[in-house]
């Protein structure tokens, strides 16, 4: 059996590729003697990192190549049919889902939240692809409702966890350097447009936070290309206001490294998506900042209440981790009882994928 599998991989998200790694992970327990195929923005990386092939994300040729050897073609997971970070998202993968059907290769859409679909073009292209597919898993309760709004009801849509919750952890390697064996709150923040002195506020948080806990605060940048300068700045920002100087930290080693990195925290504040899914896997607190719905439909399976908007003035934040830091050992109590089921749900999504 031959596979070909898209998402975001090779592009430098962590995220993305923790969804990757869950995939290879179970997909060699499954079926150890299926081949592997992925589309990716660094096929050289992707290839070395999981020892699978890979093929350029964009070169025709190699996907028409591709999906005509293939038995089986996967789209996901991750947040992909969704119109927010630019307009050509739905149509690539839409596209793809559409063109391997086209070939006569079915398609299974993996462990995907749908949404947002803002325009009636994504809405519309978005149904025809899903629409089409033989398996289809959601990661959230909120993405099952928008396949029901836009008119998706076959294949009825089945509802797992975000595939990371099934990845398992790795040795750190040159990042145990900076883990302490002191308390420890981890940042995982991303640029975001909007309200000017947002890195300003956040300076003023960890300062805060790190006086009030006794807590050494790490920055970790998920996406190197894009988190690292703005935990930089924020650094220099602390350091100007005479308070706690962060540590900052590149995670640049695998999926399963991080994930081992976020379960040294004490606590961790993240908008990345896949800080809050790690830190949820791992047992350990965290306070999210919801900026894209996905944060929010996460914080909600994870049954985290310590939620905070990304326009939220800097008091609000403070008094939010500061009370997750007060409740730190009841809320990992609750996390290790719900923790088993969500790997279980992980899991069960590759089997489906699988299964067509």
């Amino acid at each position: 059996m031959r596979i070909v599998v898209s998402g975001y991989h090779g592009m430098g998200n962590l995220g993305d590729e923790a969804v990757l790694a869950a995939f290879i992970q179970e997909l060699r327990e499954i079926a150890p003697k299926v081949e592997c195929v992925a589309l990716s923005g660094d096929p050289a990386r992707t290839e070395s990192a999981y020892g699978i092939a890979a093929i350029p994300r964009t070169s025709i040729s190699a996907i028409l190549r591709e999906l005509g050897r293939a038995d089986l073609f996967v789209s996901g997971g991750g947040s992909l049919l969704q119109d927010v970070t630019g307009r050509g998202s739905v149509p690539y993968y839409a596209g793809l889902m559409l063109l391997a059907r086209a070939l006569g290769k079915p398609v299974s859409v993996y462990a995907q939240g749908v949404g947002p679909l803002n325009s009636w073009f994504s809405r519309w292209l978005a149904c025809q692809a899903l629409k089409r597919a033989s398996v289809v898993t959601l990661r959230d309760p909120g993405s099952m409702e928008l396949l029901r709004e836009i008119g998706v009801d076959r294949p009825p849509p089945v509802l797992v966890a975000d595939p990371a919750f099934a990845l398992d952890p790795e040795d750190p390697g040159d990042s145990r350097s900076w883990l302490h064996e002191h308390p420890q709150v981890m940042f995982a923040l991303r640029p975001w447009p909007g309200e000017d002195g947002r890195e300003a506020g956040y300076a003023r948080v960890i300062g805060r936070v790190s006086a009030e806990t006794g807590a050494r605060v790490a920055l970790l940048a998920f996406q190197p290309e894009t988190d690292l300068a703005m935990a930089r700045r924020i650094r220099d920002l602390c350091d100007a206001g005479g308070w706690a100087h962060p540590d900052v930290v590149e995670l640049r080693g695998s999926p399963g490294q991080a994930l081992s990195v976020i379960s040294h925290a004490d606590l961790v504040v993240g908008m990345r998506l896949h800080s809050l899914i790690f830190a949820a896997s791992a047992g350990v607190p965290a306070v999210a900042i919801d900026y894209d719905p996905k944060v929010r439909a996460m914080a909600e399976r994870t049954s985290n209440a310590h939620v905070v908007s990304v326009d939220a003035p800097p008091e609000e934040l403070i008094q939010a981790v500061l009370d997750a830091w007060r409740q730190r050992d009841e809320i990992r109590a609750e996390l290790a009882l719900g923790a088993a089921d969500l790997r279980g749900q992980a899991r069960e999504a590759a089997r489906l994928a699988l299964s067509p």
